[in-house]
């Protein structure tokens, strides 16, 4: 496992998942959050966003969290993270409670989270009908890869344990 990705919905527990495999086997984490943001919470130009994705997966060991076909075809191992829509949303939710007005971390400067919240819940419904459709097509055409398929809490505890 040198090219670890952490798919899935917002607020399913990409980053967490991501800095314990990073973490657990000596790579480093990257979060596809600060390359889709840019500050103020512009969206970033589509083909910088794809240079940017394509010069990560280049390099030789990684952990990355976020929605990327880029990534998915460069990963040699793929978590696949298909959480509930209602926990995601809750975890949307507990994220903004904690975090407010700060920027997390993880996001580019001025990218707080009481605007993210917004964003966040609408890219949850939004994954339901199109995101996960097209990861799910992208696994079954890829057989080869090394795909764990985690659909509660207590499967990701399993894995881990």
């Amino acid at each position: 496992m040198n090219k670890i990705l952490i798919t899935g919905n917002a607020g399913s527990g990409k980053s967490t998942l991501a800095s314990k495999l990073a973490d657990q086997h000596q790579l480093p984490a990257f979060g596809l959050d600060s390359i889709v943001w840019q500050p103020n919470w512009k969206k970033t130009p589509e083909e910088e966003k794809r240079a940017r994705i394509e010069e990560l997966v280049k390099q030789q060991k990684w952990v990355i969290e976020g929605v990327s076909k880029q990534a998915f075809l460069a990963a040699d191992t793929i978590y696949f993270l298909d959480i509930p829509l209602s926990r995601c949303l809750l975890n949307i939710l507990k994220r903004f409670i904690s975090n407010g007005f700060k920027t997390r971390i993880g996001l580019p400067p001025n990218c707080p989270e009481y605007i993210g919240v917004f964003k966040a819940i609408r890219v949850a419904f939004l994954y339901q009908r199109k995101t996960r459709p097209m990861l799910m097509s992208l696994e079954n055409s890829l057989p080869s890869k090394n795909i764990f398929w985690i659909k509660s809490y207590s499967d990701l505890k399993r894995e881990f344990s």
